[in-house]
């Protein structure tokens, strides 16, 4: 029987999935969303969609400096990264965050997540990078900056597949497309021309990348937040409007008033893909 379990973290996942589990991947979440339970939940969920067995252990970086109530529990329940980093994983996903809007240097910990991208190179770790974190992995590795945009990218949005012969794309078809969440308020700045071990996996004309990818599979850079539930860009517009910002309805995402996921098979699909080359290559 397929298992996922956390070994640490707030959220009380021995009543999700069973205590006992099998052998399996041994994943390392470093969660920077300020929203930790919400974001937990929706990462082990995902990855039990997979039906492939992991073992979760969730991490902070030694240096951020809490802005919400919930960061003595955090130290608590979480690993500082700096004691994360010294254990063997087979692979890393590492959230977005909402600090867009500052320079990748004036981000609190932005030392601590040049050294667990430098620890992931010299590893053998695979590490999956979402949104803010794909733009600041892209930064440290290639020097790729991000541009401001003029109204934030929010909703689902559809790519169509450039590489489908990749190995993250195995079972999207010829031609095939994918669905996923945007949330955010910055563009990558893509070169012309890629270096030449980073292949642009998908791509819209109205989101740019999508999906990349290190040409040795080691690195999955993932633009949007593919683990989202069903009702969080619903969460997250009220929230905007109750602080006054300037926000609209997010894009493709109602359908006569109702909200549609579109985006879960492409969701499980994607991450199905990248456990089973950690399985393969790892």
């Amino acid at each position: 029987m397929m298992t996922v379990t956390s070994k640490n973290g707030l959220a009380k996942t021995k009543q999700l999935w069973q205590e006992n589990i099998a052998a399996g991947l041994e994943l390392l979440i470093v969660n920077l969303m300020p929203t930790k339970l919400e974001t937990e939940l929706q990462f082990l969920k995902l990855l039990a969609k997979t039906k492939i067995n992991c073992q979760v252990t969730f991490a902070y970086p030694d240096s951020h400096h809490f802005r919400h109530g919930d960061g003595p529990l955090v130290k608590q329940t979480y690993l500082p990264l700096s004691q994360a980093l010294k254990q063997n994983f087979d692979g890393v996903i590492v959230t977005g965050a909402p600090v867009e809007h500052l320079a990748f240097e004036q981000v609190d910990y932005w030392h601590d997540f040049c050294r667990l991208v430098a620890w992931a190179q010299a590893t053998n770790t695979y590490a999956l990078f979402e949104c803010w974190a794909s733009q600041a992995a892209l930064k440290v590795q290639y020097g790729i900056e991000k541009t401001a945009r003029k109204a934030k990218l929010f909703g689902i949005y559809q790519a169509r597949i450039q590489a489908e012969t990749n190995h993250f794309l195995k079972g999207f078809g010829s031609g095939g497309l994918l669905r996923m969440p945007q949330s955010r308020h910055t563009d990558l700045n893509l070169p012309p021309k890629l270096p030449k071990d980073l292949q642009l996996l998908a791509s819209s004309n109205e989101v740019e990348a999508f999906l990349l990818a290190t040409s040795d599979l080691k690195n999955l850079f993932i633009t949007g937040h593919p683990e989202y539930a069903t009702e969080t860009l619903a969460g997250e517009y009220q929230r905007d409007v109750r602080l006054g910002k300037k926000i609209s309805l997010p894009s493709n995402y109602y359908r006569q008033r109702q909200i549609v996921n579109s985006w879960q098979p492409t969701s499980v699909r994607l991450y199905t893909n990248w456990l089973q080359v950690i399985q393969k290559i790892g």
